[in-house]
């Protein structure tokens, strides 16, 4: 399975890259929307971590543009937008900061395994 991180907070992108490659994924990480969309051009993942707020465009902007079909797990400190996110067809939403990011992260593989389209609310 191919991952793709796109966040800019350092420690988050670290992390999930950590544990998904601990997990045996193909990762990759981006800092910005315009870099997490050449890599998701080129690498094609199947999972998009996306952070709602980054430096140069929205996560709602990102997801609009993606150049490859994959399941999109939004992610924002901001609880507000979990109905938005819903209705632009994000699989999943994620409120920051994640209590345990190891459990987290393996929560999000099962609830998107089984069901594409749910909601996690963690």
């Amino acid at each position: 399975m191919r991952i793709l991180i796109i966040d800019d907070e350092t420690l988050i992108r670290q992390s999930l890259k950590y544990i998904s490659e601990l997990r045996g994924y193909q990762t990759w990480t981006a800092g910005t929307g315009e870099e997490g969309l050449s890599l998701w051009k080129s690498c094609q993942p199947d999972i998009v971590f996306l952070d709602l707020i980054l430096p140069d465009q929205n996560g709602f902007k990102v997801m609009e543009q993606q150049p490859h079909p994959a399941q999109i797990i939004m992610m924002s400190a901001y609880a507000q937008y979990k109905e938005e996110a819903k209705k632009r067809k994000a699989n999943l939403f994620l409120i920051k900061p994640f209590e345990n990011i190891f459990q987290t992260f393996d929560q999000v593989l099962q609830e998107l395994r089984p069901n594409a389209g749910s909601e996690l609310n963690l």
